[in-house]
């Protein structure tokens, strides 16, 4: 019934990578160089993706629910699925760029920094709503 489902379905298989198969050697190097503002945007903004995808990846399938057609289920499970290795992308970066200590600070972040918690709390209530 719906046509794009098809060439979406190979875009996003052709997405595809495990994290631990890309070599972050250089990240590792790039950020130890990166100025203290740098690195706090660069922190924030990791925290940031971390919270939203993992919220995606347990919702995802909250809204695939309400859908009938099951070409746009396949899409929205292949969906958390990705938003599930995005969330292990994440770990991994932080397992390689940075200390036990600073991953717990970039994970939880968000938790203590006023505009992050705004944007976080406002996301949270829209999937709330739906629910």
């Amino acid at each position: 019934k719906y046509t794009w489902v098809s060439d979406w379905y190979r875009q996003a298989m052709n997405n595809f990578w495990i994290p631990e198969e890309i070599n972050l050697a250089q990240d590792l190097k790039d950020y130890n160089k990166l100025a203290n503002e740098e690195r706090t945007a660069y922190d924030k903004i990791l925290s940031f993706l971390i919270f939203l995808d993992s919220i995606q990846t347990a919702n995802l399938s909250n809204i695939n629910n309400y859908i009938t057609a099951s070409e746009v289920n396949l899409c929205l499970t292949i969906q958390a699925f990705q938003e599930a290795v995005h969330s292990q992308s994440y770990s991994y970066m932080l397992d390689t760029i940075c200390s036990p200590e600073k991953r717990n600070e970039i994970l939880y972040q968000w938790k203590d920094d006023k505009i992050l918690l705004e944007r976080n709390k406002f996301i949270g209530e829209l999937y709330n709503n739906f629910l």
